[in-house]
């Protein structure tokens, strides 16, 4: 069995499900250490898991392991990146992949100078739901599709006081929370051609509202977007919407709607790898079909899969082929995002220059044979 050993930097909150992940259900990937900024913390983690806990220049200089996954804040993404590519390893990195454009730019354009594969979260696309929607348009249940329509809420003022990340650089609303959406969006029709878009902040002052939290009824402050509202341009000719309501009531709570001439495809959560994903027929001409259908999921993906992009970058290394997150499709999402965000009140027009590759799908057990542990 082919294994790829990994190292993990940073040991947070979202650190267990990829622990527990990349340990126990995929066998392409051996987990074998572990770092953080404080020792002791590696330390806990290392010892609940089995594995070694270390510093990041050990991790490095460790000759065993191919691929880091980096789990720390955007903030730290760059250096820590450019570490390891220096040391020769291969990299997984949560979203986004830096805090700046350019500094992604840079990485990605280093990463091949050394031939080396530089990967990114989110890769909730390859879950369940989303390769259940791609399937049923590539198999023209939708018939031609022309539109699409994203708008998704969250309540800022319970999170932003929750999440100390939220309210630093690079946890706004479209780089934190909108690259899901963006990047699933691109793997289900490629790439974006122009963005119409208007961003802003509609409260930097804000109470916390948090009744048990030792800073209830205080005011922090909130720096970043809390609302996008934008036109996307689709290279392959489609225009649809996509909305960002932060400053609201509910958690989590929208719509990722596909429009075609012969029905309507309603996607879940993308920020999930599972979730309904319902068809929505034409009955005949213009009489609409009140009834809908939930499709069959198509793969097993239907859980919180995250580790599921270091094992599948690990498959992509072991066979000599392009990873599905690799770092030109991330780069991508990003520019989207960055041009959003540098829109402001006023709004703005761009248009994206960066290639996107369509991702390839992900829908069958040929497609992830050798990274399960069954």
């Amino acid at each position: 069995m082919k294994q790829l050993n990994v190292g993990v930097v940073g040991v947070g909150a979202i650190s267990d499900i990829y622990f527990s992940n990349m340990i126990d259900r995929f066998k392409n990937i051996h987990v074998i250490s572990c770092c953080a900024r404080h020792l002791d913390h590696a330390q806990e983690k290392a010892e609940k898991y089995g594995i070694q806990a270390c510093t990041y220049e050990e991790m490095l200089k460790n000759p065993e392991i191919d691929i880091v996954v980096v789990l720390t804040g955007v903030g730290a993404h760059y250096e820590l990146i450019r570490d390891a590519l220096e040391h020769g390893k291969h990299v997984f990195t949560e979203k986004t992949m830096t805090l700046r454009l350019e500094e992604a730019r840079e990485l990605s354009e280093f990463a091949e100078k050394k031939s080396l594969y530089f990967c990114s979260a989110p890769e909730t696309f390859l879950g369940a739901a989303f390769q259940t929607g791609r399937k049923a348009i590539e198999e023209g249940m939708l018939g031609e599709i022309y539109s699409f329509h994203i708008s998704e809420n969250r309540a800022l003022d319970f999170l932003a006081a929750a999440v100390g990340f939220l309210r630093q650089p690079g946890g706004g609303l479209c780089q934190d929370y909108g690259v899901y959406y963006l990047t699933a969006l691109c793997s289900l029709f490629g790439g974006v051609n122009h963005v119409y878009a208007v961003s802003r902040n509609n409260k930097r002052i804000r109470i916390n509202p948090i009744s048990n939290h030792p800073d209830f009824g205080k005011e922090y402050i909130y720096d970043n977007d809390s609302q996008v509202a934008a036109v996307i341009s689709m290279r392959n000719g489609m225009t649809g919407t996509f909305a960002l309501h932060g400053d609201s009531a509910m958690s989590d709570l929208g719509d990722f709607m596909i429009y075609g001439t012969q029905g309507i495809l309603k996607l879940s959560d993308a920020n999930q790898f599972g979730g309904e994903t319902t068809f929505i027929p034409l009955l005949s001409g213009i009489v609409p079909n009140t009834g809908s259908e939930v499709l069959p999921a198509v793969s097993p993906f239907v859980e919180d899969s995250r580790g599921i992009g270091v094992s599948e970058m690990a498959d992509a290394i072991l066979k000599g082929r392009k990873s599905r997150l690799d770092h030109g499709f991330a780069y991508h999402v990003f520019e989207v995002i960055d041009a959003i965000n540098g829109f402001g009140k006023d709004g703005g027009e761009k248009k994206i220059f960066s290639p996107c590759e369509r991702p390839a799908g992900f829908s069958c057990p040929a497609e992830w044979a050798g990274m399960l542990d069954e």
